[in-house]
């Protein structure tokens, strides 16, 4: 564990990796790790107001490793390129900044934004394995985003999701709520193989008056389940 609080100093100009459970807990106005480039299992937690900048940093891998931000954090990764078992955790109007940023896979965990911040990704391709959630006034921009796998997702008013033709959600499981809209026409078939044994399981829908989920060029539905799988529509569902 390395805490970095106001008044004290934690010089680390020549780290390169990290490996096996650390946690990086920033507490001053602004603070660099310049030549990080591997971050395996290593949480970054930033406190509010505060930034953390990691210019060569490339890979976060390993289960544990995240970055979470605190109201009004930065954290600001120009060179990171991949994400594993990772978790991302936005508070309210904080800036997660990562312009190659190709892939998250949360292998089950959160990403997060809470209100008006900011998940700035403009070249991702791909998530995965994630409990999606975006806060009222917050924003997702993934204009290349063609993946969106293993996720579950509430769509709600007053957010943004920035995506691209997204056309595989395999394993993933989307609702739609309070008049708000999810279009992904190019998705061709839809594939879900469950280990939740509850009966029932809505795994689509679109719930409320205006809401539209649109799955309008799906030609097959799987499911391996032993009890019905289900998709819901009490108001404007296109499938």
């Amino acid at each position: 564990r390395f805490r970095v609080e106001t008044g004290g100093e934690l010089r680390l100009p020549n780290l390169v990796q990290t490996d096996g459970r650390t946690l990086f807990e920033i507490r001053v106005p602004s603070y660099a790790l310049p030549k990080l480039e591997t971050a395996s299992k290593t949480l970054f937690d930033v406190g509010a107001s505060n930034t953390l900048s990691t210019p060569l940093l490339t890979t976060m891998s390993g289960r544990g490793s995240g970055v979470t931000l605190a109201d009004n954090a930065v954290f600001d990764a120009p060179t990171l390129v991949s994400m594993s078992s990772s978790t991302i955790a936005l508070g309210n109007n904080a800036l997660f900044d990562a312009p190659l940023l190709t892939s998250i896979g949360a292998s089950g965990g959160g990403v997060t934004l809470g209100t008006a911040a900011l998940l700035d990704v403009p070249e991702l391709l791909s998530i995965d394995g994630a409990n999606l959630s975006l806060g009222a006034g917050s924003t997702l921009n993934a204009p290349k985003l063609q993946t969106l796998s293993n996720t579950t997702y509430t769509r709600e008013p007053n957010t943004t999701f920035m995506h691209g033709p997204v056309s595989d959600i395999t394993g993933s499981e989307l609702h739609v709520r309070n008049g708000a809209t999810l279009l992904f026409p190019n998705v061709a078939s839809y594939t879900n193989t469950l280990n939740d044994y509850r009966a029932h399981l809505t795994l689509l829908s679109a719930d409320g008056v205006g809401s539209l989920l649109n799955l309008s060029g799906v030609q097959s539905f799987s499911s391996v389940h032993p009890t019905a799988t289900k998709a819901a529509a009490t108001a404007g569902v296109t499938a």
